[in-house]
């Protein structure tokens, strides 16, 4: 076919005025991920679920470092398992022990672990346990956190390292932590339970907040800028789980808090 340059010209416009009604795929905004909340409820630096003693030592390390964070916990009131502990610490004590001429160490303490555990542990994680547990001691004791001025072999452990709390139980330390996340004005979420983690992709990136529900239904989607730290136990307090996990459980009962159903475990596995 031949072409004139007038009918060049006709056809090339022609071509122009299309290409411009396609959209630039490259320019156009990412369509939003369905899996999102489309609005976050509230927003916090760090999002730690569980309000016993895990979870409340690791909001109040997180405040004294400069982040803001919250504390989500399924029962009406914080402490946790905690309470109900016996409340002791297992550490290489470089000030008590050689006072009862007790030989210890970090590294004595994390092979003694290991081979508690029938050396399936991972050495390397039982060395950061052992090498900083005095240290969480000092720490506490900072709080105000009193213990008593020995160590001794408890129960199920293997070596006199255990640190007893001047408070019965571990109501000593639900006590230090809760007076020291007030005075930082750390809040709580009481009676909510985790019911999904929210990450970037439905099965990618990072964990970026949770969605919350309480006994009434109401929800709460929390964003988490930085983290968000599962402290919130295992299954204790779930006959199902428990019996699933090790039928020999059957009908027996536990100790636990009823809060210990395993939910946030599901929730992480899904």
């Amino acid at each position: 076919m031949t072409l004139s340059r007038r009918s060049l010209f006709k056809y090339v416009g022609a071509g122009t005025a299309a290409l411009t009604s396609v959209p630039v795929l490259a320019q156009e905004k990412s369509p939003r991920n369905p899996y999102l909340p489309e609005v976050w409820d509230e927003n916090y630096d760090v999002v730690v679920v569980g309000g016993g003693g895990a979870g409340m030592a690791a909001a109040l390390l997180a405040s004294q470092n400069g982040a803001k964070p919250v504390i989500i916990e399924r029962l009406p009131f914080a402490g946790g398992n905690t309470m109900a502990a016996q409340g002791q610490i297992n550490a290489a004590d470089p000030v008590r022990q050689p006072k009862q001429n007790i030989e210890d160490s970090p590294a004595k303490h994390a092979a003694q672990t290991l081979a508690a555990g029938d050396f399936r542990g991972d050495p390397a994680r039982v060395k950061v346990l052992c090498d900083n547990a005095y240290s969480v001691i000092t720490w506490l004791e900072g709080l105000g956190m009193e213990f008593k001025p020995t160590v001794h072999q408890m129960f199920g452990g293997l070596y006199p390292r255990a640190h007893s709390p001047a408070v019965p139980k571990g109501i000593g330390y639900t006590g230090v932590l809760s007076k020291a996340l007030k005075e930082r004005n750390v809040p709580f979420k009481l009676g909510y339970s985790v019911v999904e983690i929210y990450r970037e992709q439905p099965w990618s990136g990072d964990v970026i907040g949770v969605k919350l529900q309480n006994s009434k239904g109401h929800t709460l989607n929390i964003k988490a800028n930085k983290a968000v730290v599962l402290a919130a136990g295992g299954f204790s307090g779930n006959q199902y789980l428990r019996e699933l996990h090790d039928p020999r459980t059957a009908g027996l009962g536990t100790d636990n808090l009823p809060g210990h159903t395993g939910d946030v475990m599901l929730a992480a596995n899904r």
